[in-house]
């Protein structure tokens, strides 16, 4: 972080900035999952659903960001990963 000399505030990077951006859209997905679990009427979970779903979206066009500019790696899943998980998900269905 570096400091403004004229102020008493702190000024965030750009790398900063996101990484809060990143960590304040998880904090936000496990809130609207939680509500989503409380709803009692189906257009309020609707309603919540696709608040969640925007929150999602934002989450990932900042990962995508971040890791074009090389700040963030996301490691791709190899297949067969992929397959095992199909697979176990698959016998507990």
């Amino acid at each position: 972080m570096s400091q403004n000399n004229t102020s008493n505030s702190v000024a965030l990077s750009e790398r900063e900035m996101m990484l809060d951006s990143l960590n304040t859209q998880e904090m936000m997905t496990a809130s609207y999952n939680s509500f989503i679990c409380e709803c009692s009427t189906k257009d309020l979970r609707n309603a919540f659903l696709t608040i969640l779903d925007d929150e999602h979206d934002i989450f990932a066009e900042v990962s995508e960001e971040m890791s074009s500019r090389g700040w963030q790696q996301n490691k791709q899943a190899e297949q067969s990963e992929i397959l095992k998980v199909n697979q176990k998900i698959s016998k507990e269905s």
